[in-house]
């Protein structure tokens, strides 16, 4: 259950009005035994990749050539996540809102808290406008089903979707028809540092770090519908060294909830344009690098069905683009409103196996709880 800390805030000056105040705390809380492949274990120069998702303490070079333990499977803390999130009453049917998210870290026991997501807004008559740092997302993510519990960064590396950190600022009208609703967005690509775009150049790293998205996009939701489209402008010489560069793309999102099931439908265009000439990097090849990034010249297509069972539900989920698949199945049974026993199983395809996270088998089984 979320706690919520309801707070008069005291007078200020004669004849000024007191504003109320509504403070949440809420969070996760999830352990059990997975194998997970959101790390791309062969990136790494130490072995905390690998322990870190419950691998071999071998030396490096010794797990370079042995995928088995570099899949970080094992017994894992796998979400502890506090959220703190506050609107306060400014009068006139204008509100503020805040929201402040730390996640565990997923390295050693002792680590630094990690901060997540987070912003401040105001609504009103006008809409909503609002700061966020959050990471970047495709319209095909909501495809997930929330009966398939999965390391959440898994796809992130699944050279189907891409996410990193951004900065955003956001503006949503208030409903212009029944269930209608307009947004746009100006996107920064990087996790909050001060960093402000500025001069652009071929050289990956820095381009990429700087590079900008606009964001134009409408919602209808009515009953047991809900559709999305987004239209993406990005600076189109982001990655021009990788001998590939970044361009607008469409994004479709439906979702229909028939009672006995919902069923939810994504659609991405294409990301890029060229032919990849990337090295390796975290890839035993670099044939496999090109592939991977290639992918994103090519649109992706998203599916899933969530069907409730009374206290159980299940579901399944497949995604592709180009060359890369991802097929996932998975059961939540709730033993109350907060606590639920968790099971998936999933396969990541379309790759040669080279033990880089972006090809193998994955699964998890845990105990959760959201208050």
């Amino acid at each position: 259950m979320k706690k919520s800390l309801i707070a008069l805030a005291a007078l200020a000056a004669v004849g000024a009005a007191s504003a109320q105040s509504s403070v949440t705390i809420s969070g996760r809380v999830a352990a059990g035994h997975q194998t997970d492949l959101s790390v791309p274990h062969a990136s790494a120069s130490t072995v905390a990749n690998v322990q870190q998702l419950g691998g071999s303490t071998t030396a490096v070079s010794q797990i370079s050539t042995n995928g088995q333990q570099r899949k970080g499977t094992g017994l894992a803390l796998m979400d502890t996540t506090l959220r703190i999130s506050a609107v306060e009453d400014l009068g006139g049917g204008l509100r503020a809102n805040f929201l402040f998210t730390v996640e565990g870290s997923r390295e050693f026991r002792g680590a630094a808290i990690t901060r997540a997501d987070s912003g401040i807004g105001l609504t009103g008559p006008f809409g909503e406008i609002g700061y966020s740092n959050t990471r970047s997302s495709d319209a095909l993510a909501s495809v997930v089903s929330p009966a398939v519990y999965l390391a959440d960064s898994v796809y992130d590396a699944s050279g189907i979707l891409a996410r990193g950190g951004i900065d955003t600022l956001t503006y949503q009208t208030p409903q212009l028809a029944p269930g209608l609703r307009l947004a746009a967005a100006y996107v920064e690509n990087q996790d909050g540092a001060v960093n402000p775009p500025g001069t652009y150049t071929t050289t990956a790293g820095y381009a990429a770090a700087n590079a900008k998205t606009y964001v134009l996009g409408a919602t209808y939701t009515q009953g047991p519908m809900r559709l999305v489209i987004q239209h993406k402008t990005k600076h189109t010489n982001a990655l021009a060294s990788s001998g590939m560069t970044t361009k607008a793309n469409t994004e479709l999102f439906a979702r229909y909830d028939l009672g006995v099931a919902a069923i939810a439908l994504g659609y991405d265009g294409a990301e890029r344009t060229g032919t990849s000439n990337a090295s390796a990097g975290v890839f035993a090849s670099t044939a496999n690098a090109q592939a991977f990034n290639n992918n994103f010249a090519k649109a992706a297509t998203g599916v899933s069905v969530t069907v409730p069972l009374g206290a159980l539900s299940v579901g399944a989920q497949h995604f592709k683009r180009g060359t890369a698949k991802m097929t996932d199945f998975g059961a939540v049974y709730s033993l109350s409103k907060r606590t639920a026993i968790t099971a998936a199983v999933g396969k990541k395809s379309g790759l040669a196996n080279d033990n880089s996270g972006h090809y193998g088998n994955q699964h998890r089984v845990s105990l959760r709880h959201d208050f």
